[in-house]
């Protein structure tokens, strides 16, 4: 599972209560979430990221707390701090690479 948020102001208690939310209605669904491979990415609403800011606190799920990452793949497609494309285009480009025989 991935957790992407925007945030646009320093307040993080509304992103908390609705990852709480978000683990109980798991609970009560009877659906179950491994923890180590949930990964969190914080994009700011200005330029600087909510990891960066002195009010964020990390997430934690089941008393463990989740990965907070600057880039993951997420169905085929890498995402990075940034928004750009260039680390999924690398990828791509070295996959091809690899499957044409052309090295890097």
């Amino acid at each position: 599972m991935a957790l992407v948020s925007c945030w646009q102001d320093s307040n993080s208690a509304s992103y908390c209560q609705y990852i709480n939310s978000l683990s109980c209605w798991f609970d009560n669904s009877f659906l179950d979430f491994n923890v180590t491979k949930i990964k969190e990415k914080c994009l700011g609403g200005s330029r600087r990221a909510a990891s960066t800011d002195p009010t964020y606190k990390p997430i934690s799920l089941k008393g463990q707390g989740v990965e907070q990452v600057t880039h993951f793949k997420y169905v085929g497609t890498v995402i990075d701090n940034k928004l750009t494309y260039q680390d999924n285009v690398d990828c791509i480009y070295k996959k091809a690479s690899t499957l044409l025989f052309l090295g890097n």
